[in-house]
């Protein structure tokens, strides 16, 4: 079978509608815990990292969220990561990203809430983390992770924007 780069990029709304219909409600949940929150870290690693970066800085223009993006090395390493009342994100393809799973392990060390956005239901961070979203992308072949970027994407704004109360599809 002849691989046709097209292919992948016509998956992405198919990832995008899969993951909203099953996960929707439960990010909406996500965001209700995340509401009141002091601080949310954001931490990810490669095209996951990027992911958090356009969403805080999107949320810039909207928000006074206090939100902080870090690779998951430099979150392990962080000497004042504020321990009360703060949240974790973090996203992985694959769940299995060492650097991530290790600032996941660190957050739950120090009592800091966790939620997991991963494509892999058997992954490290979603059986590890308190919440997780699992993005239903199925098997990325592209070297690009166009779907579970776009559907990354997708979840961090679903539920930043629904704590902010920036969603209007109630």
């Amino acid at each position: 079978m002849k691989y046709d780069m097209y292919d992948e990029v016509l998956e992405q709304p198919i990832s995008l509608e899969k993951t909203l219909k099953a996960e929707k409600s439960h990010m909406k949940e996500i965001a209700g815990k995340l509401k009141g929150m002091d601080k949310i870290y954001l931490v990810g690693c490669g095209s996951s990292l990027s992911t958090c970066y356009s969403t805080r800085d999107a949320l810039e223009f909207l928000s006074d969220i206090n939100i902080e993006v870090h690779t998951g090395y430099e979150f392990v390493y962080h000497k004042k990561i504020q321990k009360i009342n703060s949240a974790l994100i973090v996203t992985s393809q694959s769940g299995e990203t060492a650097d991530t799973v290790a600032a996941l392990r660190k957050a739950r060390e120090n009592g800091i809430y966790t939620v997991s956005i991963t494509n892999e239901p058997e992954s490290s961070m979603m059986k590890e983390s308190e919440d997780a979203v699992l993005t239903r992308c199925g098997r990325e072949t592209a070297i690009l992770g166009t779907k579970t970027y776009m559907t990354q994407l997708l979840c961090l704004y679903e539920i930043l924007f629904t704590m902010e109360g920036s969603d209007e599809s109630k």
